[in-house]
């Protein structure tokens, strides 16, 4: 791609597909991209309250896609149509809280399906789909390989393993122009934690506190705005905005 091409593409419209984007950190990504004047799908299986009022204030830059899809085949399938974006955001994967020795091994196939095979599908796809390059964030999760946490052991070691295909794929996605790039924020707070859930996560946050979906928006801003020769980096958000609203915690 010349340079000519690389600027008439960055004056144009841009899109974005995200997938698993209709809530909580799906939400807030998709606000900051309206902002910047993206133009969002949003694959989403049920179309909640706060994802229609926010198309409605971003007319025509925020689009849902009700996909309900019951296997990873399934979903592949019907959002191949539309990986021909600029950007690709993978915000996908459901956290099981039981305890790792009441996970059973259905348990931890799933976890391994929609957290790590759903991506793996959807990467080699878009590297055909994504002609004029682009660029495509994970979600994975930051946390030591030392620690281990009681409720979440199958999705910890699902995202592990999502980070290890992140950093052998990129080289390959980079020779279509393409980087990669992964989210691996610390715990975020959501309105569907009850409060047992909520003081659970807080213990097993490094920070002492629960991030804000828009930590993780600024995150992806951060990414957005890096130079291109930025490929291949996992980047960890632990801080941004809620440590300044918790000086305490710092």
């Amino acid at each position: 791609m010349s340079i000519s091409e690389s600027s008439s593409k960055s004056q144009q419209e841009k899109t974005c597909l995200m997938v698993g984007g209709g809530s909580g950190i799906g939400l807030a990504i998709c606000e900051m991209l309206a902002k910047r004047g993206y133009r969002c799908l949003v694959q989403s299986r049920t179309l909640k309250e706060e994802l229609k009022i926010l198309a409605s204030r971003f007319d025509k830059k925020i689009i849902p896609m009700l996909i309900d899809a019951r296997t990873i085949d399934d979903l592949v399938v019907r959002l191949s149509p539309h990986l021909s974006v600029d950007l690709l955001v993978l915000v996908h994967g459901p956290m099981y809280q039981k305890k790792t020795e009441e996970t059973v091994s259905e348990d931890w196939k799933e976890m391994m399906d929609w957290n790590v095979h759903l991506a793996i599908d959807l990467t080699l796809e878009a590297r055909k789909a994504m002609k004029s390059g682009g660029t495509i964030i994970y979600f994975g999760f930051d946390q030591p390989p030392y620690k281990t946490n009681t409720h979440t052991a199958a999705y910890v070691v699902a995202k592990k393993s999502l980070l290890q295909f992140i950093h052998q794929y990129a080289p390959v996605l980079y020779e279509r122009h393409i980087r990669s790039f992964c989210i691996a924020p610390d715990f975020v707070d959501s309105p569907l934690l009850d409060e047992k859930q909520r003081k659970r996560w807080i213990s097993y946050a490094e920070t002492g506190f629960l991030l804000d979906p828009e930590d993780i928006a600024e995150g992806i801003r951060w990414i957005l705005d890096a130079p291109p020769s930025i490929n291949r980096l996992v980047v960890p958000i632990k801080k941004w905005r809620s440590c300044r609203k918790n000086k305490s915690s710092l």
